[in-house]
């Protein structure tokens, strides 16, 4: 339920009553377009999402890697399985992108989807560095605009700590802590988050109540580490 909270959130996100397309789907939530490229270890998590929000979105399409598991979600969404990403986008154009796959399509594609005016909603990093983000959105200069996209202007990352009921709940989070001198977040849960996409959130999520750190200790324990 806590994912299924996020990427409503994060599918609903900045929009504004001049985007009739989008408001539209607020006020009729199934007519919210949405296109799908996930994989094999994504595709069970996928369906469950897919069913989870039958009431507020319609996949116009599917694709990934071909292989038994993204065919037959596919052939229960009745869609047909597209195995070219950009040849997905350029036949449905959609309203938004969900990337449930730690091998997202190329940066041309993604770019395509975003010259098209979508929103990429992702579940795993898309990019490794910032640099991955420069090619993705060349326009943008600076880290301070990457991180502005990786807030959410134009791509969102879900589930994700700052998005949590919780946290935007807060009237002044960060007015709260007072001057910063560390900060120590922890990553704890059950759900299908890798261990990239948890890493990820803690970096934004700390970029949110401090500049950039002057230095930086990770660790893994549990399991995991062994």
């Amino acid at each position: 339920m806590g994912l299924k909270r996020a990427l409503i959130r994060g599918l609903t996100a900045r929009l504004t009553p001049h985007d009739s397309r989008l408001c539209y789907a607020l006020a009729v939530p199934s007519t919210l377009e949405l296109s799908i490229w996930t994989d094999a270890d994504h595709a069970g998590q996928t369906a469950a999402l897919v069913a989870a929000l039958a009431d507020r979105l319609t996949p116009i399409a599917i694709g990934g890697p071909r292989g038994a598991a993204v065919h037959d979600l596919a052939t229960s969404l009745q869609l047909t399985a597209h195995d070219d990403a950009r040849q997905m986008l350029v036949d449905h154009p959609p309203a938004f992108l969900l990337l449930a796959t730690a091998a997202p399509p190329d940066t041309d594609a993604l770019r395509l989807a975003l010259s098209q005016g979508a929103r990429i909603v992702a579940l795993e990093p898309i990019v490794a560095d910032f640099d991955g983000f420069n090619r993705l959105l060349p326009e943008r200069e600076g880290p301070a605009d990457v991180q502005a996209s990786l807030r959410g202007d134009a791509i969102t990352h879900l589930p994700a700590f700052l998005r949590s009921p919780g946290y935007r709940s807060a009237a002044d989070p960060a007015g709260a802590l007072g001057h910063l001198r560390s900060l120590r977040m922890t990553s704890l849960g059950r759900g299908r988050m890798s261990l990239w996409a948890r890493l990820l959130d803690a970096w934004m999520t700390l970029l949110e109540l401090t500049d950039l750190p002057l230095s930086i200790d990770a660790s893994l324990v549990g399991s995991q580490a062994q």
